[in-house]
């Protein structure tokens, strides 16, 4: 695999998943 197509992929994987835990915190009144 490409390793610049992979590092894209996991900082989009890692973006999605910041983006999940504010949802959850949001979610649960934790700020």
């Amino acid at each position: 695999m490409n390793i610049t197509v992979y590092l894209g992929q996991m900082k989009k994987m890692t973006h999605a998943y910041e983006k999940q835990l504010r949802n959850n915190e949001w979610q649960h009144g934790v700020v």
